[in-house]
């Protein structure tokens, strides 16, 4: 095959955005985690001007903070730290371990050491005359744990594995999970379970079912034991669930929630699943869920699916 070298110094977005998809493709088999995002932070003024900016990525429980830029009559007001550690605070959620960022001496490495960035490598003479120095936060120390029990504290570790047993003993996991006991029992039965163990102790679940289309699967329950929550137990969950479907050819992973529950909107997201649909008036006596429910001073009402492609 004769191939032809061109030369293209003006690549445009869309054709570097290709680029990026490719790679991120590749590293995803490569490593088994394809839970590559973005993440990004802007501040903008009254007109609704952007005036500072930062964007980057996480990937693999590691994340880089690619670009951090504030316009210069608006420099000085402290607003590259409130974008840093919203960027730190964001990853940290996302179950992040390390966060790294290159910043050339003439621009602000101190900011980044005092907001606890650690210099890990100097390039003297990039650019001529000046120094890029490599600088990286490391936000859970990992000391040998296991990659699912990363997020916990060591005496904490949790193990994902299929779950073969009795679905009864699931009962309180789906009904914190769900408050319709008639919802519960027309799906609790179907599907693939899988649990989160601590100490040979199931601490939580998720469900994952077959729709009618296609490559296309449901997380139709997953909970956490409460005083578990608040650990990373749930996204170690989603992120099994996930890899679990992708086993079986799945190609997209929805679930639903009440519009009401903010926190499981919120949770969802953070875990990469976007919104596609909303069911009015979806949670009814008739549907197994008490009349004049409130979910955090919200009507029970509404229901909202979200997707994850996979």
């Amino acid at each position: 095959m004769t191939i032809h070298i061109e030369p293209r110094h003006d690549l445009s977005a869309v054709e570097i955005d290709s680029i990026e998809n490719h790679l991120d493709s590749y590293n995803g088999r490569a490593t088994g985690r394809r839970d590559s995002r973005g993440l990004g932070f802007v501040i903008r003024d009254a007109a609704g001007r952007t005036i500072a900016a930062t964007a980057g990525y996480f990937w693999a429980g590691i994340s880089e903070l690619k670009q951090m830029w504030v316009d210069e009559a608006h420099r000085g007001r402290g607003y590259a730290r409130q974008l840093l550690d919203a960027f730190v605070a964001e990853a940290g959620s996302r179950g992040v371990l390390r966060i790294w960022v290159s910043s050339y001496d003439f621009q602000a490495p101190g900011m980044y050491e005092k907001a606890g960035f650690k210099r890990v490598a100097e390039f003297a003479g990039w650019p001529e005359g000046h120094t890029n120095v490599i600088l990286c936060k490391t936000l859970v120390a990992p000391q040998g744990a296991s990659a699912l029990a990363l997020a916990l504290p060591p005496d904490r570790s949790v193990r994902i594995a299929r779950y073969d047993g009795d679905r009864s003993e699931l009962k309180p996991l789906f009904a914190l999970a769900d408050d319709s006991s008639l919802q519960i029992a027309g799906y609790s039965a179907s599907g693939e379970v899988l649990v989160a163990r601590a100490r040979h102790a199931i601490i939580g679940h998720s469900q994952i079912v077959e729709t009618e289309a296609p490559s296309i699967f449901e997380l139709k329950s997953i909970a956490v034991a409460v005083e578990w929550q608040g650990n990373g137990v749930g996204r170690m969950l989603v992120q099994a669930s996930s890899d679990r479907c992708r086993e079986k050819g799945g190609r997209r992973l929805i679930v639903s929630t009440a519009a009401a529950d903010i926190g499981n909107l919120r949770f969802y997201q953070r875990q990469g699943f976007r919104m596609y649909k909303v069911v009015q008036n979806a949670f009814t006596p008739q549907t197994g869920y008490a009349a004049g429910q409130l979910v955090g001073g919200i009507p029970l009402r509404d229901q909202v699916f979200l997707e994850l492609e996979l």
